[in-house]
């Protein structure tokens, strides 16, 4: 049996190791230079020193971007503003996030927080995602565990 390996193993984070490889510089670090995340359970994937980066990036971009209207809809999951309010987790009071490109350090577009979690997941890997839709397609037509071989 085949099986996909979506996920990249640094986004698990263990506190019993004394260091750790940072997703974005690649660097192995300590993991006191890693931020708690989701209330404390794991070490974020990102060292601090990147993070401070990304966090200045993004409030830069917003800084420049017009906000999305009254009407607008996530462009992936068409959930309006009312829909996609608080979908990212109880800390996002608001509906949209401003997505970007992590290399150009460009905006893309404002999504709901779920979809633009989606895309961080899947490392805005368009390959990853085109598998993604093979394997559920391939799932959504009845097919079992069994014979998956030709994924």
């Amino acid at each position: 049996m085949s099986q996909l390996n979506l996920f990249p193993e640094h986004i698990y984070s263990v506190d019993n190791l004394d260091s750790k490889q940072c997703s974005k510089c690649g660097n192995h670090l300590p993991v006191s230079f890693y931020s708690l995340a989701n209330g404390g359970k794991y070490r974020r994937s990102e060292c601090r020193s990147c993070a401070s980066k990304l966090s200045k990036v993004r409030d830069e971009l917003r800084d420049t971007v017009e906000p999305p209207s009254d009407s607008h809809r996530c462009p992936i999951c068409q959930r309006n503003a009312d829909a996609a309010k608080g979908a990212g987790g109880k800390s996002h009071s608001t509906s949209w996030v401003l997505d970007h490109n992590h290399e150009t350090e460009t905006a893309r577009g404002w999504l709901c927080h779920t979809c633009n979690r989606a895309l961080g997941a899947f490392s805005d890997d368009v390959e990853r995602l085109e598998r993604a839709i093979s394997y559920l397609t391939y799932y959504s037509e009845g097919l079992n565990v069994e014979e998956e071989d030709h994924l």
